[in-house]
């Protein structure tokens, strides 16, 4: 496995620093060239029905688009310098001439950006708004978005918690040999900038459902089929003819629509669905292993940061070939989508959701009936959590749906 987070550098091609004084995004100033270089192993635009190595949690790590350097000078963003798309699985390092004032003291380092910034005007932050659930299979229910991409981010300064690095080397592309040490001051004269830290700007949310239905939930007659409605069936009876429900899909409620530049949220909150991965349900539990990474769960979704309750509903489809009626005297007809919900709630300093955090659930159904045909609005639900304190490790949560 490739490493989990990647490292983004700066290095100068340029031995000597341009003499002249030059402007660079209406800042005036003393100029350098230096070259962009980019040491790296890692991510790429998610789909809706998201797979492990989508969110790097297999045995490979997908691309990284669009990754852009923004030189700072104080809060004032300078020209981005374009790394472009890298592919984890050619270890090269990439290099691209850039001048940047010699005053710039901090950084920001974007990945899986939607497009390619402007290299010949000041930095601004595109819009990262997704447009609705194309993958979403229940046509009844629209609004919905489409989850965030696996986007990366980092800011280094010199006063920050995350410094950038700086060193002064006397060959042209030499890198390895030159000794880093932290920025304590502006670029100046160094020719060669190292960019660490840059990480997940969001999370990672693995769920698996799984059927236990037991006792008298599972002995209810509640199936039949439509030509002998009298004659009914219980979900016992049904499971012994092998037939069985589907999980299709799973709708996060509060997601943040949008991103500033420092990747807060912005842009009002929307509703998010993402496709299930596998829609057999599920027959063990899902865990993290010792990489905080999660094998085997039924859906794989990117998250935004979340620190309040959040209702996550369930799609499933009635894959049984059966109607099969509701607590409340509704009908599911043979192959409907129906929903169950559950709150997912923070404890202590831990989000519901979190950047560079993997989330999991465990969700067991323990009766059909409790279902509604429209995605709910709010649910009560017995919550076990479970706290485990890059894919840093989250809440688990242990649900009854």
């Amino acid at each position: 496995m490739k490493p989990a987070l990647f490292v983004a550098a700066l290095a100068a091609v340029s031995l000597t620093s341009c003499e002249q004084k030059n402007e660079i995004s209406g800042v005036p100033g003393e100029t350098t060239d230096i070259a962009v270089g980019m040491s790296l192993a890692l991510p790429v635009e998610t789909k809706a029905a998201t797979t492990p190595d989508d969110v790097n949690f297999g045995a490979s790590v997908a691309d990284i688009k669009n990754v852009t350097i923004v030189p700072m000078v104080g809060t004032t963003l300078q020209n981005p310098i374009v790394l472009g798309t890298f592919d984890a699985d050619v270890q090269t390092t990439h290099y691209k001439t850039k001048e940047v004032l010699k005053t710039v003291d901090g950084f920001r380092v974007y990945g899986n950006m939607p497009s390619a910034a402007d290299e010949n005007k000041a930095f601004n932050m595109p819009s990262l708004a997704k447009g609705d659930a194309a993958d979403n299979l229940d046509a009844s229910v629209t609004g919905l978005k489409e989850p965030h991409s696996l986007y990366y981010y980092t800011e280094a300064t010199v006063s920050g918690p995350n410094k950038f690095q700086v060193a002064n080397g006397t060959t042209a592309g030499d890198w390895t040999s030159v000794q880093f040490n932290d920025a304590t001051a502006a670029v100046g004269d160094f020719n060669r900038i190292k960019i660490k830290g840059v990480t997940y700007a969001v999370g990672v949310f693995s769920a698996a459902v799984h059927d236990e239905v037991t006792g008298e939930f599972a002995s209810k007659q509640i199936f039949y089929d439509a030509s002998t409605p009298d004659t009914k069936k219980s979900w016992d009876d049904v499971k012994g003819e092998s037939k069985a429900m589907k999980i299709t899909g799973i709708i996060i409620e509060g997601q943040s629509a949008d991103f500033d530049e420092t990747f807060t949220p912005t842009g009002g909150e929307v509703d998010v669905f993402s496709k299930a991965n596998n829609e057999t349900l599920a027959t063990a539990d899902i865990s993290f292993d010792d990489e905080n990474k999660v094998a085997n769960a039924n859906i794989y979704t990117i998250v935004a940061p979340e620190a309040d309750e959040t209702l996550v509903k369930f799609q499933f489809q009635n894959t049984t070939g059966y109607t099969f009626e509701l607590n409340n005297g509704t009908t599911v007809a043979p192959n409907a989508y129906f929903y169950l919900a559950a709150t997912l709630s923070p404890d202590g300093s831990n989000k519901v959701f979190d950047a560079k955090t993997s989330t999991l659930i465990n969700a067991r159904v323990l009766d059909w009936g409790k279902a509604t045909l429209t995605p709910p609005e709010s649910v009560e639900a017995e919550i076990g959590i479970e706290i485990d304190v890059e894919w840093k490790k989250g809440i688990a949560y242990d649900v009854e749906i």
